[in-house]
């Protein structure tokens, strides 16, 4: 009964850990064991994924896991959700066919000669993840959380172990089918009436779309950052610094995700304070406390320690790999004070729509530098040019806080 309680409360922690440690593991082999070549298109198809795939279904799962978590009766939350279903199954239908020209496209700029197979990969990946994010937000919605951490589980589980698997084997062309494949899972955790039927019984609510759209845009503004840099390297510099770039943003950017964790952890009593200001201002000033000795502590230690690691993790990288992570580690390290607490303060304060404009301004600005640094300075002017977004980015966040908050 005990351990029963447990896992209900701590599921949804764990399985979160559980893919981030899956997906380093994953992005690690990637980099020593794929040639600079195959990487690079890989890594180019998956910054685009990473773009578009908060878009799937039109956005509607958002919708879903809003307005079906605040429904009581039954019978309407059912019917609500199926209809969501279909108009989600038709929307990801067209969606893919557009994912799938604008992966052409941006692989007809880069090269003469088109990976096909990883195109069509990426596409019917881009369809199981619209299944995926829908069954997602269903059984978050329905308060499901055991089973909510052990779709997320299962999922990373084949696509990890399977992934990694047939990368050690050298076998590229089953890699990407496990890579295609293992979101369709969802399905299996879906109940039979959601396939009863494709046909739409009632309208979407307007206030649910307009709500799911500006929502998934904002999501896509919050990843287009961390698809800039792959792009301004792939078409303006070589596959090696493209290389050195993601092994070196691999341990700073996993690194937020401690933050992340407890943030999303107390956002509903952030959003439940909204109108104090003072205790948005604790919370905050508690969060600053508990972390600031942490990072500086790791950042001392990475001056001594961070070159044998790294040189262990990666070897044969060369020496630029250091000096990329150390400009990386100072801007994540300030992103983790800064972006990652007041973006949801902001959010919880009902601020949602600056967000959107600050990751939009903050991707601009990385492209701006991107353009005059990538060229001359490869990978150092890439990460360069990632910490001081990120740094601009706190600032802008840190501005329109003190705003919200004096």
């Amino acid at each position: 009964m005990k351990s029963g309680i447990w896992w209900e409360k701590h599921s949804v922690s764990i399985a979160l850990l559980y893919e981030k440690i899956i997906g380093f593991v994953l992005n690690w082999a990637l980099m020593n064991y794929l040639s600079n070549k195959i990487f690079q298109n890989y890594s180019l198809a998956l910054s685009i994924f990473t773009v578009a795939v908060p878009f799937t279904g039109l956005g509607l799962y958002y919708g879903l896991l809003r307005y079906g978590s605040s429904m009581k009766e039954d019978t309407e939350k059912q019917n609500f959700m199926q209809n969501l279903f279909r108009a989600t199954w038709r929307n990801q239908i067209w969606e893919s066919l557009l994912f799938g020209c604008l992966l052409y496209l941006f692989f007809s700029l880069h090269s003469q000669q088109n990976p096909y197979f990883l195109l069509i990969a990426f596409c019917v990946r881009f369809l199981g993840y619209g299944f995926y994010n829908f069954t997602d937000s269903w059984l978050r919605a329905s308060h499901n959380n055991p089973r909510f951490s052990l779709l997320r589980i299962s999922v990373v589980s084949l696509n990890g172990f399977g992934s990694l698997y047939f990368l050690f084997q050298n076998n590229w062309d089953v890699f990407l089918w496990i890579q295609m494949l293992s979101p369709f899972i969802a399905l299996f955790f879906l109940r039979p009436e959601f396939f009863t039927s494709l046909k739409i019984t009632q309208t979407i609510q307007k206030d649910l779309l307009s709500y799911s759209l500006f929502t998934g845009w904002n999501n896509i503004a919050s990843s287009l950052l961390f698809s800039i840099d792959i792009l301004l390297i792939t078409y303006l510099s070589s596959a090696e610094d493209l290389k050195i770039y993601r092994a070196a943003i691999l341990i700073p950017s996993n690194m937020v995700f401690l933050g992340t964790i407890q943030i999303q952890r107390d956002f509903p009593l952030l959003a439940k304070n909204y109108l104090s200001k003072r205790f948005q201002r604790i919370y905050y000033r508690k969060f600053m406390s508990q972390y600031f000795l942490i990072l500086i502590g790791g950042f001392i230690g990475s001056l001594f320690l961070a070159k044998p690691i790294l040189s262990w993790l990666f070897p044969g990288f060369g020496s630029n790999l250091y000096w990329n992570f150390m400009i990386l580690y100072i801007g994540f390290a300030v992103s983790f004070l800064f972006r990652i607490p007041l973006a949801h303060i902001l959010s919880a304060m009902g601020k949602a729509k600056w967000m959107l404009g600050i990751s939009l301004a903050t991707s601009a600005f990385c492209l701006f530098l991107g353009i005059f640094m990538v060229p001359y300075c490869g990978s150092i002017g890439m990460s360069s040019c990632m910490s001081g977004s990120l740094i601009f980015s706190a600032g802008v966040y840190y501005y329109y806080y003190k705003k919200c908050t004096s």
